[in-house]
């Protein structure tokens, strides 16, 4: 199988990710008790200002001063995003499909991308790299080809890690795109009896390093070997 096909290359060691399957059920449960350190490792990558206990205020149902609307609404949006995210998984229901992708970005990016829910219809750039995310006309296409080659990749963990790099790379949406394509990486690790990964909030300089060099080079390898290590299995 050709990578070059969605535009970017790595190296993949399946030993490296041997025996870290703990079972579906296994997987929901931690996802649900974890939930809110999950939820503030998303949002401290993003530089919300609220910290761990106040996402724990926030998402048990009370509001916390001192933030703007947009901030609180982020951290919600992420609560709502994980939660549709335990539904998919324990009622087995994510296709990795477009409209998947879709659903769960207009969780996950509502009220916050000058468009959610949807494919941008615009230009975007990423700020400190010299990559340049494909046209708008051309994201269409792009989505259905990639999700295509990843889709028959054989290892579960290699297939999750390469839609995340390729929805981060291309860029489908106007924002919230890193945080989409986690989420989908998630949806296929947990089917697949995988825990859910985060980017632990003290990674967050060494991951955003990690993103730099691969939009930068296209070689998604370090950012691949990254994402391996911040996976927990207990």
């Amino acid at each position: 199988m050709s990578k070059n096909i969605i535009n970017f290359e790595w190296d993949f060691n399946a030993e490296s990710i041997k025996d870290l399957s703990v079972g579906k059920d296994v997987a929901y449960f931690r996802l649900k008790k974890l939930m809110p350190e999950f939820i503030w490792d998303i949002t401290h990558l993003e530089d919300n200002p609220y910290s761990f206990v106040e996402v724990q205020t926030l998402i048990s149902g009370t509001t916390v001063g001192g933030h703007s609307l947009s901030d609180q609404s982020q951290v919600l949006n992420q609560y709502e995003s994980l939660k549709y995210l335990m539904s998919v998984i324990k009622k087995n229901e994510f296709i990795f499909d477009k409209e998947d992708i879709c659903r769960a970005h207009n969780i996950i990016a509502k009220n916050e991308a000058l468009k959610w829910g949807s494919l941008r219809d615009g230009e975007v750039s990423i700020s400190g790299t010299s990559h340049k995310p494909p046209t708008a006309d051309k994201l269409n296409d792009i989505l259905h080809s990639g999700i295509g080659v990843i889709r028959v990749i054989e290892n579960p963990f290699e297939r999750a890690l390469a839609y995340y790099c390729f929805g981060s790379l291309n860029q489908f949406f106007y924002d919230g795109n890193k945080r989409t394509s986690r989420w989908v990486m998630n949806a296929i690790l947990m089917s697949h009896g995988f825990n859910y990964l985060t980017v632990p909030a003290d990674k967050k300089l060494e991951f955003n390093k990690v993103m730099v060099d691969f939009y930068n080079t296209k070689n998604a390898t370090k950012a691949m070997r990254f994402m391996i290590e911040c996976y927990q299995k207990d």
